[in-house]
C-alpha cells in the first residue's frame, strides 16, 4: 500500500529541513537578497582596476630582468658545437629535399613525357 505525504505539517517541515526529506529547501536564517533600486545609481568616481593597471609594465619588466637572471647561459664552446649541429642537420635536409626533387621531376616527366 503506498504512503500518503502530508503537506504543510510541522514534522514535514522539520524533516526537510533537517535533509531527510526527498528535496532539501532553503534555509529559513538565510535573509533574502534587496536588490537595488534604478534610480538609487551614483555615478562613479574612478576605477579601482586602473590604478592597479599602472604598475603593470614595471612589474613585468622587474620579472623578466629576474627570470632572465635565473638562465643558464651556454659558454662560447657549447654555443659553436650547438650552431655546427644545426647547420650540418640543415645540410643534410637539404641534400635529402634536393634528391627527392630530383626524383618526383624524373618520375613525373616519365608519366608526363613533354
Amino acid at each position: 500500500m503506498a504512503r500518503k505525504r502530508e503537506k504543510n505539517t510541522p514534522d514535514a517541515a522539520a524533516g526537510a529541513s533537517a535533509g531527510k526529506g526527498k528535496g532539501a529547501s532553503r534555509p529559513a536564517s538565510k535573509p533574502a537578497r534587496v536588490r537595488p533600486t534604478p534610480g538609487g545609481k551614483s555615478q562613479k568616481t574612478g576605477s579601482y582596476t586602473k590604478s592597479v593597471q599602472q604598475g603593470r609594465s614595471r612589474r613585468f619588466v622587474t620579472e623578466v630582468v629576474s627570470e632572465m637572471k635565473k638562465v643558464n647561459w651556454p659558454n662560447r664552446v657549447e654555443l659553436l658545437q650547438a650552431t655546427l649541429v644545426v647547420l650540418v642537420a640543415v645540410a643534410i635536409m637539404a641534400v635529402f629535399l634536393g634528391a627527392a626533387d630530383q626524383v618526383s621531376e624524373a618520375v613525373t616527366d616519365w608519366i608526363f613525357p613533354k
